[in-house]
């Protein structure tokens, strides 16, 4: 009877992955919403990142956070505009989402976001970040233009309307 409580932690944590890992699969392929709608992307700002990792609160507030990849040389205006405009497209429905910007791949799915946003690590490969809040009309990204610079070198912003 003692061990029947540490199994059944153990299968609800395990379903509890699983449903997570679908979830992100589906949203990672431009996946249809619960609602029904879908979300189109911007084709030319998509081949500017790479999701690299994806994760949806299911519990109020609904939230959406994640890391994202760009190659070094796309650390410009125009294709981080193009970026930000896909990333909008990207979560049409979602209210609020935040993704950290890498420029290394392998750092990316290795870094401990919380860690390095609460000034514990210092990662260089973070270059920047989106966020998106439908609630107060407002999206926007900012960014350094290189390793070693200030990450809120560059800022670009975009009113957006309610969909």
């Amino acid at each position: 009877m003692k061990y029947q409580i540490p199994t059944r932690i153990f299968y609800c944590a395990l379903l509890q992955m699983i449903v997570a890992w679908c979830t992100i699969a589906n949203a990672q392929e431009g996946g249809t919403l619960a609602n029904g709608t879908r979300c189109l992307e911007d084709a030319k700002g998509k081949k500017n990142f790479k999701v690299v990792f994806e994760d949806k609160n299911s519990l109020p507030p609904y939230s959406v956070t994640g890391y994202i990849f760009i190659k070094r040389e796309k650390f410009n205006r125009e294709s981080m505009a193009s970026v930000l405009d896909s990333l909008n497209s990207r979560y049409c429905q979602e209210n609020h989402v935040s993704v950290a910007i890498f420029d290394d791949k392998s750092r990316a799915k290795d870094t401990d976001i919380i860690a390095h946003s609460l000034g514990k690590i210092r990662e260089p490969a973070v270059r920047g970040f989106y966020w998106l809040d439908r609630v107060k009309g407002i999206s926007g990204i900012k960014y350094s233009t290189a390793r070693g610079n200030p990450i809120d070198e560059e800022k670009i912003e975009r009113t957006i309307d309610d969909q």
